[in-house]
């Protein structure tokens, strides 16, 4: 596998013990890791280790097909050797870590999300998933009205999407977005950052999202680092000014919105999935 060609992948930390990095989909591979004939490769997907620290969950995006006399090859490139499809949000790829096995698994519930990419998807301390925001498949810059669900997956042979909407004037929360990140940063606290919206297609904002009591919040627990507590300031919506190559310019201060975004070290030697 060539690292340096890929685009529109994901990346997860397998179980701490194993430490491996299991890189999926996304165009540009050299090769596919022991997946069956009938799967295709899925780009602008999100990817989440579930709680049994085995099973890696991919979720949405487009699924890339090969086609022509490519159709047996291994490596998708940039050309024309494909055709990009919907998979749906009822369709989700699981992928056993342990026994290097893949089951594609339907998924049901009340309200199945619309179709997307460029969402984010987060392994709550209950063992359900939080999928949060993505765009259009028809219009990648435009985000999807269906924005909040949580993926129950008390019954691992049953999966059911449920819709959430916890919004109201006084905490609205970040809304509909695209292109963001979300992080679980403890057993009650999971942070929404930045990403584009249907005005902008960047902004500067950390929303809190408190999952104990299912509200948006503007202060958190610093995690046992002084100040013991920490209230955000009011995020604004002012895109950052990209250079000449299409590059985001420097984060301003309030990109960060008084939080400290570190770097995660990895101490320990990682294996490339």
């Amino acid at each position: 596998m060539d690292a340096a060609t890929m685009q529109s992948h994901t990346m997860v930390l397998g179980n701490s013990s194993a430490n491996t990095l299991y890189i999926w989909g996304g165009y540009g591979w050299a090769y596919r890791r022991s997946l069956p004939p009938t799967f295709g490769i899925r780009v602008l997907h999100s990817a989440v280790l579930a709680k049994d620290n085995t099973t890696i969950y991919y979720i949405g995006g487009r699924l890339a097909t090969l086609t022509g006399n490519t159709a047996n090859a291994s490596t998708y490139d940039l050309s024309s050797n494909y055709t990009l499809t919907d998979p749906g949000m009822s369709s989700i790829y699981a992928y056993n870590t342990v026994s290097d096995s893949w089951a594609n698994i339907t998924v049901g519930g009340r309200s199945v999300p619309s179709s997307r990419v460029l969402h984010s998807t987060v392994l709550l301390s209950d063992g359900n998933i939080l999928l949060y925001g993505g765009s259009r498949l028809d219009n990648n810059t435009v985000p999807v009205d269906d924005y909040f669900y949580i993926l129950n997956t008390t019954n691992v042979n049953a999966l059911q999407w449920s819709r959430f909407d916890i919004s109201t004037k006084e905490a609205p929360g970040p809304g509909p977005r695209y292109g963001h990140s979300a992080i679980r940063v403890s057993s009650t606290t999971v942070f929404i950052l930045f990403g584009g919206t249907a005005s902008v297609p960047a902004t500067n904002e950390v929303h809190i999202l408190d999952t104990a009591n299912w509200a948006w919040t503007r202060s958190f627990a610093s995690l046992g680092m002084p100040p013991s507590s920490t209230t955000l300031p009011q995020p604004t919506s002012t895109p950052e000014t990209p250079d000449k190559k299409g590059n985001d310019g420097g984060l301003s201060g309030g990109a960060t919105a008084g939080i400290v975004i570190g770097v995660l070290a990895v101490r320990k030697k990682i294996t490339w999935r």
